[in-house]
């Protein structure tokens, strides 16, 4: 029987100004998109809730960048 290796996944920190763009980002899809098309205000909405979402497991579950 051949023994399978599990790899912990590591987390990479990610920057605080990737979760602002992410929120700046669906407040204009959410705000100003539905006005022009609701398929490309809901496909923005997505993308940047999953940014969020990112960046939200990111704070939780990566080691903090050293201070300098």
């Amino acid at each position: 029987m051949v023994k399978i290796k599990r790899h912990s996944f590591v987390y990479a920190p990610l920057s605080k100004s990737f979760f602002i763009t992410g929120i700046i980002g669906f407040l204009i899809s959410a705000v100003y998109f539905p006005k022009i098309d609701i398929t490309w205000a809901f496909t923005f909405g997505v993308l940047f809730l999953m940014m969020i979402l990112a960046a939200f497991i990111s704070m939780t579950k990566a080691a903090p960048e050293p201070q300098l």
